[in-house]
């Protein structure tokens, strides 16, 4: 049983990293006034070295891996994507934005070594940890840079304002509105599970919804609030096909009364207009931002369509910057055959999705948390920084492989192999 510890407690240590984990570091720098490489590569460091143990002892060492039709596309994808990394950093260097160590650090140790753990195949009980770390870490992650920021405010530093959007100097908008999207996600997952079924436990992580809520309101980012709402329909989907109709109703009421006047007191008293953003944004696609989102996306395609076999590098070469759209970034760098791959790696996921949400409803919240973070890679993620879209990726794909039927819950009756010796 000790022997099998890193297996089981292992696994949801990685998955809680890769939703929470550099938010939790990410207020270290400006607490200890140190540069954020400082923290920052450490930790990476031992994500990988961390990922790579897993993968040999709890997976090739024991054979519980994933062995199915999905690597053949990935194979494909990942070595094209890795050729133009060669290529454009090395062997033709080229006026990248980022230093060309950033690119390989970002792709192959931040993405793609930390995803191959999680293709090893694990019980229900292991899943129900990661959900349980992965909430406590996200919350923690959370309150420490509400705290952070607080502080640097009361010390009469602004900067963590960004044109009205809660940030602090080593974590931007976007990445703390995603926090909290994945916060309010795992909260109302386990909401939705029978197993909770007290007041406390139910008021606890009604609130814990609700701080996750102001979180990505304050964020002003309207990626993660598309991508929250993304993930809580392919979460709720999942609760009505297993009569939990009324705990859906109060979960959504919840969401909905809390989420519009609490952004209506955010805005008014704080000064944090993520409402106004969404209805400018509504109303018409003229602003700056969007503009120059447009431009960029138009300008990704005609590098496309100029360079459609080989692809035209790592960046778009009038901005000098990733496309914000990992399609047609996979596409730009790795030509039709890379791109065409990467496709069919997000329709292979989007059914292995599909099959979670209808059959295997306790790991439900790992199709809405894969939703989320494949809608945010669509609007302002890139191949290289995706992390969590990759590692949700393989680990939904894996969960889908291990079958289930509609009539039954192959969870609840998936032992966790090491417990029961």
């Amino acid at each position: 049983m000790t022997q099998e510890l890193p297996c089981r407690w292992g696994m949801p240590l990685l998955f809680g990293l890769a939703i929470a984990g550099y938010p939790l570091i990410s207020f270290l720098p400006v607490v200890l006034g140190i540069d954020s490489r400082a923290v920052s590569v450490p930790y990476r460091a031992f994500v990988v070295i961390a990922s790579s143990v897993l993968f040999y002892r709890c997976g090739l060492a024991t054979g519980r891996f994933y062995r199915g039709l999905f690597w053949l596309p990935l194979s494909i994808f990942w070595g094209l994507y890795f050729f133009r990394l060669f290529l454009d950093t090395a062997l033709v260097p080229t006026g990248l934005r980022l230093h060309p160590s950033e690119y390989l650090m970002f792709a192959v140790g931040v993405s793609f070594l930390p995803m191959l753990p999680f293709f090893i195949h694990t019980s229900a009980r292991t899943r129900q940890r990661a959900l349980a770390l992965t909430l406590a870490m996200a919350g923690t992650a959370v309150s420490l840079g509400l705290s952070t920021a607080l502080l640097s405010l009361l010390s009469g530093d602004t900067s963590v304002l960004e044109r009205g959007r809660l940030a602090i100097a080593t974590l931007n908008p976007i990445s703390f509105g995603h926090l909290g999207a994945s916060m309010v996600l795992l909260a109302a997952a386990a909401l939705l599970s029978a197993r909770t079924n007290t007041f406390r436990g139910s008021l606890a992580l009604l609130s814990v919804v609700g701080l996750g809520l102001g979180v990505t309101v304050l964020s002003g980012s309207r990626g993660p609030l598309l991508a929250l709402f993304v993930g809580l329909a392919v979460l709720f989907l999942s609760a009505l096909r297993r009569d939990m109709q009324l705990r859906v109703v109060v979960v959504g009421v919840v969401l909905l009364v809390g989420g519009f006047y609490g952004g209506t007191i955010i805005q008014e008293r704080l000064g944090f207009g993520v409402l106004t953003r969404f209805q400018e944004s509504g109303a018409q696609l003229t602003g700056q931002s969007s503009l120059e989102r447009l431009q960029l996306m138009r300008d990704t395609w005609q590098q496309v369509l100029e360079h459609p076999l080989v692809g035209s590098g790592l960046e778009e070469r009038n901005s000098h910057s990733y496309p914000h759209n990992v399609v047609l970034e996979s596409f730009m760098a790795t030509g039709v055959l890379g791109g065409s791959m990467f496709v069919t790696l997000l329709i292979m996921s989007v059914i292995a999705t599909w099959s979670v949400v209808r059959r295997q409803r306790q790991s439900a919240w790992i199709a809405a948390l894969y939703s989320q973070y494949l809608i945010g890679a669509q609007v302002s993620g890139s191949l290289y920084g995706s992390s969590a879209m990759w590692i949700v990726m393989a680990s939904i794909v894996t969960i889908a492989s291990s079958g289930g039927s509609p009539g039954r819950h192959p969870d609840a009756a998936d032992p966790d192999p090491q417990e029961s010796k």
